[in-house]
């Protein structure tokens, strides 16, 4: 096949599914909307109860805090998914760079992407994940530009031209599937001798916000914290 055709191809498969800017703006937040309510259910371990305290102390203004603190509190997931999704985001942006259509987010999330990949292979020794993207990568890229079957051939490039909606259910399986908090665990002391270890979901000047590992949330003033340490 030709590579003028592998080109006309994904003219095709990209052309009237092509989202437009203001479309993916809305879509993604809408999608970091319905992310946050899913940590909220997880971390409370979808009691609704529970999930009402936390929303109480729950800062939506910390959005990108809360993304960031749900990924690297659980780094295999997180690999897992990055493995998965970064291909198509990384194709998207070589494929279609001739067609002078690609925006500044998403060349932002392909870097993205691959900073986080490396990061959690270098930090935690996970060096399977930029394996599995590497092979993914190579393999979409044969599906894309080389192999015989046009059907196929097609649908690798509809799926690659829609690479932000891929990321987008990426990052919804992450905020359903970790039951950890975005935020470290603790241990805080109190006045009365006594230590908490809990996560603190919001600081104020007068208290914190603690969710406890069995589910409970906690008001407690910062007059009676003595001290606190990371777990």
């Amino acid at each position: 096949m030709g590579h003028q055709e592998a080109k006309a191809e994904a003219a095709r498969a990209n052309g009237d599914g092509e989202a437009s800017g203001a479309t993916v703006v809305g879509v993604s937040a809408g999608a970091l909307v319905i992310f946050l309510l899913l940590r909220i259910l997880a971390v409370s371990h979808w009691d609704w109860e529970v999930a009402s305290r936390v929303l109480d102390a729950f800062d939506f203004g910390d959005s990108v805090g809360i993304i960031a603190g749900t990924a690297f509190s659980s780094p295999v997931l997180a690999a897992a998914i990055l493995a998965a999704v970064a291909p198509f985001v990384l194709l998207r942006v070589t494929w279609h760079r001739h067609r002078h259509r690609i925006s500044m987010s998403a060349m932002a999330l392909a870097v993205l992407c691959a900073a986080m990949l490396l990061s959690v292979a270098v930090s935690d020794g996970l060096w399977w994940a930029p394996l599995i993207c590497a092979v993914l990568t190579a393999a979409l890229y044969y599906a894309g530009q080389v192999d015989q079957d046009k059907a196929f051939r097609r649908a690798v490039h509809w799926l690659v031209a829609r690479s932000w909606v891929i990321a987008v259910i990426g990052a919804l399986i992450l905020a359903v599937a970790v039951e950890a908090p975005w935020s470290s665990l603790e241990t805080i002391t109190l006045r009365n001798g006594t230590s908490v270890d809990a996560y603190v979901l919001q600081e104020t000047p007068s208290a914190l916000h603690v969710l406890r590992p069995g589910g409970d949330v906690e008001v407690l003033l910062n007059a009676d914290v003595t001290g606190r340490a990371y777990r």
